[in-house]
């Protein structure tokens, strides 16, 4: 049976979990419920065909899917726990979000209250702002990825079609709506959508357009269409059509064709239209009109996290927030919140047998084993960094710098302390991140083409925008000698203050 040997010595393949009951299906694979031998936790085990995922042209995917679930450690997005391969199927074993989807909600509910809807679009803005912070965009957000853990809060799943900023499209999925183009644009028979004849039989159509590689262009937004480049904001889009469908009960370009919702796409303007009949408040509709618009017009984060649809939203602390529906679970193996699915890949049979992938098979991913290190309470730093050592050693300090000397303007923005991300890094060199912020924190890093250390947000990596910079080509931010440019607020500009240093910061201090 298929195991792989990892750093830690532990050997971990399928004989560690017992595989229970299949609670999904992808056109690559299945998801099904597992428990483990040897603890009794219970997961969720994706498996992904090699053979479908090679002929598909989907490794790149595969590889960036797994690459945003080991870096990611935010409780925004469902967590990976290991990864493995044999010489047939690829594993994933994540966390168990027992509470369903959020499609599952919309088919009980068909029609969210603007108060739920508030806590869903919330949540699920800083779920794709945590994608965005790792420098990825998702391009596949829809109610379906939007898991509901136990308790009832979002968590963010499924980034088999995510990539990192400035990569090309490759991918089949992609482009089968891409090369229609020029038959979307010349349309001029669009009209805006009415709702399905039967909202309950199109929300179970639509899940079974799951189960294949056609999918469903309805949450795409337009620019990914026109093949002329596009940013993170295609996810502030799909932010928009999943609200539009909370509120009105089906999304605003439906149709039964998948060419015809790209049309309706395309010309927006023209089709994008709110049932008045709805009576949605003023302030959701200014938002629906600010997210599903053009890149130029088009919310970010911020502007979302200001708009008064979200005034009476905790932005900082959204988990004090008491979920519209909280799971009613029997035990952690419930499986009552998914639908039924039968067996295609035979894990829990005599018929299974997977062999050991190698290094030189033609089916081998390179690079794809993870586990993910046992995590320590460690104050503010909690969440965010895992400790190598056993529970019962000697904690290690943590690598740490301190700028300081800064008064008045910026003079908290400046000040502070700082340690390496655990896996960022630009230019090659390491993030250095804000101890004290959790929410896109003050970071600094080093622009090698400039010669600079910069001072910004975490989600301004290689932007010019600073609150701090400095010419000093040092290794290490310890090691700068040099005097900083802090940004004055009321002038405009960056000024020389000679008063601002940093140090690394001793052991007995941290």
């Amino acid at each position: 049976m298929a195991s792989e040997q990892l750093s830690s010595g532990k050997r971990y393949g399928l004989d560690d979990f017992i595989p229970l009951k299949i609670i999904g299906r992808g056109a690559f694979g299945e998801v099904r419920v597992v428990k483990d031998r040897e603890t009794g936790d219970v997961f969720a085990l994706k498996v992904m065909t090699k053979t479908h995922l090679l002929k598909s042209k989907q490794t790149q995917h595969i590889k960036a899917e797994r690459e945003i679930l080991a870096s990611a450690d935010d409780s925004w997005i469902v967590k990976m726990h290991f990864s493995f391969q044999d010489v047939t199927y690829l594993y994933l074993v994540m966390e168990y979000c027992a509470g369903g989807d959020l499609m599952s909600i919309l088919m009980k509910k068909d029609i969210l209250s603007e108060d739920e809807t508030r806590f869903y679009m919330s949540e699920l803005a800083t779920a794709i702002f945590s994608v965005h912070k790792l420098n990825y965009v998702h391009r596949d957000l829809k109610p379906d990825n939007i898991l509901i853990d136990t308790e009832g809060h979002v968590k963010l799943s499924d980034f088999g079609l995510s990539k990192k900023l400035h990569d090309k499209d490759t991918d089949a999925y992609i482009q089968q709506f891409q090369n229609s183009v020029s038959n979307i644009a010349s349309a001029s028979d669009v009209r805006s959508s009415r709702a399905p004849a039967n909202r309950a039989a199109y929300k179970k159509n639509r899940r079974e357009l799951l189960f294949s590689t056609v999918g469903t262009p309805d949450y795409m937004a337009p620019e990914i269409f026109a093949q002329k480049g596009y940013s993170q904001s295609v996810d502030w889009w799909s932010l928009g059509v999943i609200m539009y469908e909370c509120l009105v009960g089906y999304p605003p370009f439906y149709s039964d064709s998948a060419m015809q919702t790209c049309r309706k796409i395309v010309h927006y303007q023209r089709t994008l239209r709110i049932p008045p009949e709805q009576g949605l408040s003023k302030d959701s509709k200014n938002l629906l009109f600010r997210l599903i618009c053009a890149p130029k017009r088009r919310f970010g984060y911020k502007q979302i996290t200001e708009h008064p649809f979200f005034r009476s939203v905790p932005w900082q602390n959204l988990r004090t927030q008491t979920p519209p529906f909280i799971p009613e679970l029997t035990d952690a193996l419930d499986t009552s919140n998914f639908d039924e699915f039968e067996e295609t890949i035979p894990l829990a049979t005599e018929k299974f047998d997977g062999q050991n992938s190698y290094a030189g098979h033609h089916a081998h991913f390179e690079n794809f084993t993870f586990v993910r290190r046992p995590e320590k309470q460690r104050g503010a730093l909690d969440n965010m960094f895992d400790d190598e050592e056993e529970e019962e050693e000697e904690e290690e300090p943590l690598e740490m710098v301190e700028v300081y000397g800064r008064s008045g303007l910026n003079e908290k923005r400046v000040n502070g302390r700082y340690i390496p991300h655990p896996t960022r890094e630009f230019d090659g060199r390491p993030v250095w991140i804000r101890v004290d912020m959790q929410e896109d924190p003050i970071t600094l890093w080093y622009w090698q083409r400039k010669k600079v250390w910069m001072m910004t947000r975490f989600s301004n990596l290689g932007g010019e925008q600073a609150y701090a910079a400095v010419r000093d080509p040092s290794e290490h931010p310890s090691g700068i000698r040099k005097a900083w440019l802090v940004y004055d607020p009321i002038q405009k500009k960056h000024r020389l203050d000679e008063n601002v240093r940093i140090r690394a910061v001793p052991r007995e201090e941290q």
